[in-house]
């Protein structure tokens, strides 16, 4: 079988959606099938051959729709049997997609801001077009479409009852054998290590490319409520985020900063692992943390979340809630072995290889 890989940048390194159809390919491949992945650029190697592609528009909406038929094109000259896109995509055969319904993203953002509402607005230039671009998928531009979570899945059913194509749920899986209790002794003396703490320390992790989506203000400001409060490591943005550099609680060294950090450290390094987002589509980092033993915490606006309330988490209403998140912060940990209790079934490969079904299903179709 010959499966297109579909995507505007490749680049596993950014994690999240991009990590997944990297890991696709792996497992593709390893399977015996032909992976052809096409994209504008390509960051690091990956299973199967790469195609280049080039589009050109005046605008981002223009070279949007040029990219989306150059997928399809480029896709039928070398004999696909089936393709899978991630996002933006009008006509492909599976989108997996993990970004959840565009209006629902932006609302997130609009939320994280400040701005109330969560479907009072109406989109504008190429939001305008992503969303239509949705619109047209779910009508039968797409033959299957999967999502990352039920809260995705419920979204799109409220947005395009309509649909015409089978929204499947296929949540993330994570490595059960690397992510797993026995591993934190020796993760929270090399994170604290990491950030020159003591050993003891009290510590908290924030995994988080979009602080600000993700809760940093509220966070900051209920760690800031707290007569004593642990040390902060925000790991995952390419710049400090401003209000990281704000916070009072800098002065003090209570905040630390990464870029990088091995998901292994953040999932089991630290005493808890805070996540009040403000939109996340499921939140690999939740439930590696989970796996780990680690206590979390995060909001309803998680995909994973249901599943961090099984293990023992807080999971809030309101990220912005400050009082809340303060109580949150100082709520009891529960025994390693529920955490990880409420992730066994996310095994890795099981994940994939029913995501292999899918695309072999539709190849047979």
């Amino acid at each position: 079988m010959r499966v297109g890989l579909l995507l505007d940048r490749w680049q596993p390194t950014r994690g999240g959606a991009e990590r997944a159809f990297d890991q696709l390919a792996h497992h593709l491949t390893a399977a015996g099938h032909q992976v052809h992945r096409f994209a504008r650029e390509e960051q690091g190697r990956s299973a199967g051959t790469f195609h280049r592609l080039t589009v050109h528009g005046l605008t981002r909406a223009a070279r949007e729709i040029e990219l989306g038929r150059h997928f399809q094109q480029a896709a039928r000259d070398v004999g696909c049997d089936v393709t899978v896109g991630l996002r933006h995509l009008e006509q492909v055969d599976l989108l997996w997609l993990h970004g959840g319904a565009h209006r629902c993203t932006l609302a997130g953002r609009r939320r994280s801001q400040g701005r109330k509402g969560p479907n009072s607005f109406t989109p504008s230039g190429r939001h305008r077009l992503f969303e239509e671009l949705e619109r047209r998928a779910l009508a039968g531009g797409a033959r299957r479409v999967v999502v990352p979570s039920f809260m995705v899945r419920d979204e799109l059913r409220a947005l395009y009852p309509e649909a015409a194509a089978e929204i499947e749920v296929v949540e993330p899986g994570i490595d059960l054998t690397r992510f797993h209790p026995k591993a934190r002794e020796e993760a929270g003396r090399a994170l604290r290590a990491e950030l020159g703490l003591d050993p003891d320390s009290p510590l908290l992790v924030m995994p988080a490319a979009q602080p600000r989506l993700k809760g940093l203000i509220p966070l900051l400001s209920a760690l800031e409520h707290l007569p004593d409060p642990p040390h902060l490591c925000v790991a995952g943005p390419r710049r400090k985020p401003g209000a990281f550099q704000r916070s009072p609680l800098l002065s003090s060294g209570r905040l630390h900063w990464r870029t990088h950090l091995d998901p292994m450290l953040l999932a089991a390094g630290a005493d808890r692992v805070v996540l009040p987002t403000w939109r996340d589509t499921f939140g690999l980092a939740l439930v590696e943390a989970l796996a780990a033993g680690s206590t979390v915490l995060t909001s309803r606006f998680a995909g994973a979340a249901a599943r961090v309330a099984a293990g023992g988490g807080v999971v809030l209403d309101d990220p912005g809630d400050v009082e809340a998140l303060a109580a949150g912060l100082c709520a009891p940990r529960p025994n390693p072995d529920l955490p990880r209790g409420a992730v066994l079934d996310l095994d890795l490969h099981r994940s994939l290889t029913r995501m292999q079904g899918i695309i072999e299903e539709l190849a047979l179709s």
